[in-house]
């Protein structure tokens, strides 16, 4: 029997035993006892994670020289249940990418990068599965399953399978002891293979790689991700990887709801609670050559949908980079809650906040229960409710005002009665934020959007006001003047229960270079030069081709002095 290493393949960690009568060929970690020449042209998985459970939905297009069977199996970390896929799985998700627009980034030497659409291909599906799940204890114990399940099914058996014992072996060292066989037949069509359902415990989000390593060869990994998180940077992973793994790639990441893919997993809104949700692409193209499995626990990762604009666009900025060199996010200081009822009222106030609620007063816990008077006053003698938070997110408008430091008390006394606030929250605004903004030549100043802070800093009050103003400010120092569209303002009126809030985020993070990307560029010199990596809080070198390219910084030193030390965020008290 001769065994061949197949050229081209597409995708990952799952061994094949095939059993027919000619020449026989190995794929991907797939071991061929007898076989023609079979082609995993294509396999792709949709991947549902709540931080506790994993739900992994397997596809695969498959074409054999000639009518064949394959096993293949896959580890897990713990007990998989097992069952078929819903129906129509893939071509659900595939609507469900489409209509959220992920967008793969892309960059050429010299060249801004830019965006690229996800394009998923499906073939025709093939026949039914003969499924196990075992647990493994040796590989010894392996080898007698197999040749049993073999005889089993009338195929010829083999004293040994070392390739595949040497793979198992590994995950066995790891603790790694559950396996799922699969039984398929395939044929001289392409065919996609029906999708398989695995739904499995885990502290980690899990996806086998290593088993592909050891017939080496090439190919392509598509995961479509849903979780409670964005795992990756779809711009950090164009140049650093995602999830560990060099060369796997995220696409931009967008909200989902449940509606939009409960087809496929039926039971999402008890799967995921009330978990905010995100969908996310990861493709990965090239050598099997992995170093370890996808087994990351991503509880710390992004809280957030991550977009992409160019550095060109002048639109509404996406997803701006808000954290400081060291991951710090600057906080929204000192949000004021004034209420002002027509008569004497028991309110309540729940604070919905994409982001962590940091400091309060009077207290908080899950809610505010106060009493409010047509004065003004609140229960416990305050003026106002007062809380601050790190948001995970935030945009910017294009739009806004650049004013002199000298200037600011006259651009208050003007703009603060032209968004609508009285004399006395224009006096408390004035008397806490002119003390907070250190000197500088110029500030820029723009004003939230209603949406955004309806979306990521939601606020409910009940009995629900007739009015309720809300004005969060953006204060970041400059020291030259830019040239920025003035914000619109249309002065609201006050009717009825009339609620109002004010607060601001100073922005004082002193070296935007710490968040650019390095580009060589077309040229072909060898230089060294720097970037700061956030991850690692390092900076790390790279060659630059000695023109055009993104050098972030000339040396070393440069870099740290900018980059690693925190960046300091005045707030209130």
């Amino acid at each position: 029997m001769t065994e061949h290493i197949l050229k081209k393949i597409t995708l990952l960690s799952i061994l094949f035993l095939l059993i027919v009568n000619i020449p026989a060929y190995a794929d991907m970690g797939r071991i061929v006892a007898y076989g023609a020449k079979v082609q995993e042209n294509s396999q792709k998985a949709i991947i549902f994670y709540n931080l506790n459970e994993e739900v992994l939905i397997l596809g695969t297009d498959l074409q054999s020289g000639s009518s064949s069977h394959i096993l293949r199996f896959i580890p897990f970390p713990s007990k998989p249940r097992v069952q078929l896929a819903p129906k129509d799985s893939f071509k659900n998700i595939i609507k469900v990418v489409k209509k959220h627009n992920l967008q793969f980034i892309i960059q050429y030497k010299g060249v801004t990068p830019t965006t690229k659409s996800v394009e998923i291909k499906l073939n025709k599906k093939i026949g039914a599965h003969d499924l196990t799940v075992i647990k493994i204890n040796s590989t010894e114990h392996l080898r007698e399953w197999i040749n049993d399940f073999f005889k089993s099914k009338g195929l010829p058996v083999k004293n040994s399978y070392p390739e595949v014992e040497m793979v198992v072996n590994s995950y066995l060292n790891k603790g790694i002891n559950y396996f799922a066989f699969d039984l398929v037949k395939v044929n001289k069509k392409q065919r996609f293979v029906q999708p398989i359902e695995y739904r499995f415990h885990s502290k980690k989000l899990y996806y086998p790689l290593i088993t592909s390593n050891t017939f080496g060869g090439s190919g392509i990994i598509d995961l479509i991700l849903i979780s409670p998180r964005t795992v990756c940077n779809p711009l950090e992973s164009l140049y650093e990887g995602c999830l560990g793994v060099k060369y796997l790639r995220a696409t931009t990441s967008d909200s989902i709801t449940i509606d939009e893919f409960n087809r496929i997993l039926p039971d999402a809104k008890n799967f995921f609670k009330n978990k905010s949700i995100f969908i996310q692409m990861l493709s990965y193209g090239g050598s099997y050559k992995f170093k370890n499995d996808i087994f990351v626990d991503i509880t710390n990762k992004y809280k957030k949908a991550i977009g992409y604009t160019s550095n060109n666009d002048s639109s509404v900025y996406h997803s701006f980079p808000w954290e400081d060199a060291v991951g710090n996010k600057p906080p929204v200081k000192k949000p004021a809650i004034y209420l002002y009822p027509k008569t004497k009222l028991n309110i309540n106030i729940l604070l919905n906040i994409d982001g962590k609620i940091t400091k309060t007063v009077p207290p908080y816990s899950h809610i505010w229960k106060i009493t409010a008077y047509p004065s003004g006053n609140i229960s416990g003698g305050y003026d106002y409710l007062m809380y601050e938070a790190q948001l995970n997110s935030l945009t910017l408008p294009k739009s806004g005002w650049v004013v002199e430091y000298q200037n600011l008390k006259k651009w208050f006394d003007t703009y603060l009665f032209k968004i609508g606030l009285n004399k006395k929250e224009k006096l408390q605004f004035e008397e806490y934020w002119l003390k907070e903004l250190p000197k500088a030549k110029y500030y820029e100043i723009k004003l939230l959007s209603g949406d955004f802070l309806n979306k990521h800093m939601n606020i409910e009050i009940k009995p629900k006001p007739d009015t309720f103003l809300r004005f969060i400010f953006y204060f970041k120092p400059l020291s030259k003047k830019i040239i920025l569209s003035e914000q619109k303002i249309v002065t609201p009126k006050r009717v009825g229960f009339t609620a109002v809030e004010w607060g601001g985020i100073l922005d004082k993070r002193k070296n935007k270079r710490c968040f650019l990307y390095y580009d060589r560029g077309p040229c072909e010199a060898l230089f060294w030069r720097y970037y700061y990596n956030k991850q690692e809080n390092i900076c790390k070198p790279f060659i630059w081709g000695g023109c055009g390219g993104s050098v972030p910084f000339k040396t070393k030193e440069e870099c740290s002095k900018a980059c690693i030390s925190k960046l300091l965020v005045k707030g209130g008290n």
